[in-house]
């Protein structure tokens, strides 16, 4: 290695070191003099664990010369942590099913 870069390489290299541990020293300090607050409680009441389910639920029943014609709507439901019913909101999905009654 050239001679003239020598004294060059170690003063980067010793500046990069002290650099360093002058940082994580200042981390220490900073950690010990920053207090964190505790976790404050949440304002409203705390949320059930719900699930969300979707179920087609019959509509109605129409009959069509010789075919029968059953409505269904997908309903989208909310249940709580024991299968309870929170909520029930039907959505604009709609299924036709025709069933043939004739000879």
């Amino acid at each position: 290695m050239n001679e003239s870069l020598k004294p060059t390489m170690i003063q980067t290299v010793l500046g990069t070191v002290i650099a360093v541990n002058l940082m994580l020293g200042g981390i220490l300090i900073a950690r010990e003099q920053i207090v964190m607050p505790e976790a404050t409680p949440a304002l409203g009441q705390p949320s059930a664990q719900t699930r969300t389910e979707y179920r087609m639920e019959l509509e109605g029943t129409d009959r069509k010369g010789n075919w029968r014609v059953e409505h269904y709507r997908k309903i989208k439901v909310q249940l709580d942590e024991k299968g309870r019913l929170v909520e029930k909101k039907p959505t604009s999905e709609q299924i036709h099913l025709r069933y043939w009654e004739g000879e």
